[in-house]
């Protein structure tokens, strides 16, 4: 799992373009994490064992951040509507100097038909605050690296 994280630094470290300028997303008794995020697909399951993705978050009120996400799925159905489980997974999302983890217990990836997924899964915070958040998103498999696009909402 470490191995996992190391290559997504150093991959991170080529793909990131603007500063980590910004308010730090503050704990979540007291503010709601929600924001878009936008990344990349780093390391595909079957290289790395597990989907890896990183990129950032512009969360309300001008915070920002870098996450890192890494999923465990079963084989991708490219059928259209087809879909396929997330069934485990941990992500990270550093804001400032604070840092928020958690684990994914359940997601669906679900085809377009044409490339591109659909993403909704469950994220529960474990470090940094308290609460359940979702992951609605777009996974495009049609360039390369594959990009992700969506929001995180708690």
């Amino acid at each position: 799992m470490m191995r996992r994280w190391v290559i997504a630094f150093v991959a991170f470290s080529f793909i990131a373009v603007t500063p980590l300028a910004g308010q730090p997303i503050k704990a979540l008794s007291a503010t709601v994490m929600s924001g878009g995020i936008s990344g990349f697909e780093i390391c595909p399951q079957f290289v790395c064992g597990s989907a890896l993705f990183m990129g950032r978050l512009y969360g309300e009120g001008g915070a920002s951040g870098i996450w890192m996400i890494s999923v465990n799925h079963y084989a991708l159905d490219y059928d259209e509507g087809g879909s396929t489980q997330i069934f485990d997974g941990e992500w990270k999302l550093f804001s400032g100097w604070r840092l928020y983890r958690g684990h994914v217990p359940a997601g669906a990836i679900t085809s377009g038909g044409d490339n591109t997924f659909s993403i909704d899964m469950d994220m529960v915070l474990q470090r940094g605050g308290s609460g359940n958040l979702t992951f609605d998103g777009r996974l495009d498999h049609n360039v390369f690296p594959p990009s992700i696009r969506g929001a995180i909402l708690q």
